[in-house]
């Protein structure tokens, strides 16, 4: 059975306990089984990309394809958050009508690490701290990798056994996470559950109808008609949503989990087994995507600011207003790469607090319906990451040809 089936039905089974199980009863145990079943998923996730991430940078750099790699990739980062962020503050203009009632309600402060802890927890004193501090931050496990990478060329007769033994790891890490993605059904049961039993105590749902038809909107016109319509104009003229097909697992665990590292560890096994992206290529940009390619964090939260913002005054909002909120958007989202769960309403709320023009405390309206913003968001951004490698892996010529008969 292919795993995005497997996928699908633990979220229908999810969704119906969900739905027949009393919140009251069931949502601390199932809070729980979700946190447990978070944790599985991102189990293997860091030794994985320790070592494929060294492996892959030696690969490129002994192929003198690195400095290509890595400019392609930022350059179509910045590009793809950049539309995002304008497809989502046209929608809003073209399609919101009227107002969200907006509360007042206290909210415990939210700590987000700013650039200084970002960097001094990045480069601790010991580079060994990376491997075993911060369990939730990424970046500073790939810091050593790269530069573990960067320093396999400069003897091979001296590192040729240590090129083995991480190439080694990396594939049996692959594995481990291969198996932890085929099993990961049975957990989503428990997550959707739990959001399912979130969602549903929400008292007056109707007023988020708007917002949520808007990003549903959205996410259909960038996941079927702008990133189809660039590789229709790139040559994939025959099945341009063959790359959708391949990535139907990783968005559907995005969409439920809102984790951007649990969707990592589906997309890395689906980006090679089914859009044919190599190590080389994925080693690097999936995780540097997880972080900081955030282009569909980018856009919920620019959609849920203008949002609040025209329920407050629509009157009031000019030409720098929007300017404004397109440059905050799309530079918050690299703000949030040490919350892999929450980072789509952190977002929300760093950009929020920074405008002049919301109270303290009014994006509290959003509270609510958190899961889902996190969810849109993290599905776009795993579609953003799993689309950019296709295309780099496609220009560098390294893409291997897959059926779609073939996906896992």
């Amino acid at each position: 059975m292919k795993i995005w089936i497997k996928l699908f039905i633990g979220i229908i089974l999810g969704t119906i306990l969900g739905i027949i199980i009393p919140s009251n009863i069931g949502s601390d145990f199932f809070e729980s089984a979700a946190n447990i079943a978070i944790n599985i998923g991102r189990y293997a996730i860091f030794p994985l990309i320790f070592f494929s991430l060294i492996i892959g940078t030696y690969e490129l750099k002994i192929n003198h394809a690195r400095f290509k790699t890595y400019g392609l990739m930022f350059l179509y980062m910045l590009a793809a958050t950049l539309l995002l962020v304008i497809i989502g503050v046209l929608s809003v203009f073209i399609l919101f009508q009227g107002r969200i009632e907006i509360v007042t309600d206290k909210m415990d402060s939210i700590n987000v690490p700013g650039f200084k802890e970002v960097m001094l927890t990045s480069f601790s004193k010991n580079m060994f701290n990376a491997l075993i501090e911060h369990g939730d931050f990424l970046l500073p496990v790939m810091i050593v990798a790269l530069i573990l990478g960067m320093n396999l060329t400069f003897d091979k007769v001296i590192t040729r056994p240590v090129i083995q033994l991480v190439d080694s790891l990396s594939r049996i890490f692959y594995h481990i996470n291969s198996f932890i993605t085929e099993i990961f059904a049975v957990g989503l049961i428990f997550i959707t559950a739990s959001s399912v039993m979130t969602l549903k105590v929400i008292q007056n749902f109707t007023i988020y109808t708007q917002l949520v038809v808007i990003l549903i909107i959205d996410i259909a016109i960038v996941l079927f008609g702008v990133f189809p319509g660039i590789l229709y104009l790139l040559g994939e003229k025959r099945n341009p949503y063959k790359w959708l097909y391949a990535i139907t697992g990783p968005l559907l665990t995005a969409l439920t989990t809102g984790d951007s590292y649990i969707s990592l560890s589906t997309l890395i096994k689906h980006g090679k087994e089914n859009m044919g992206v190599p190590r080389r290529t994925g080693s690097i940009t999936y995780p540097v995507f997880a972080l900081f390619g955030k282009a569909g964090t980018a856009l919920v939260v620019s959609v849920s600011f203008f949002i609040i913002l025209k329920s407050i005054s629509a009157a009031d909002i000019n030409i720098l207003d929007v300017l404004w909120v397109i440059a905050f958007s799309f530079l918050v989202s690299f703000a949030v790469s040490s919350r892999p769960g929450d980072g789509v309403f952190i977002a929300i709320v760093l950009l929020c607090n920074a405008s002049t023009k919301i109270n303290q405390n009014q994006y509290l309206i959003l509270k609510a319906i958190q899961p889902l913003l996190i969810g849109f968001g993290v599905i776009l951004d795993v579609a953003t990451s799993a689309f950019i490698s296709f295309l780099i892996a496609h220009r560098d010529g390294v893409k291997l040809k897959i059926e779609a008969r073939d996906f896992i």
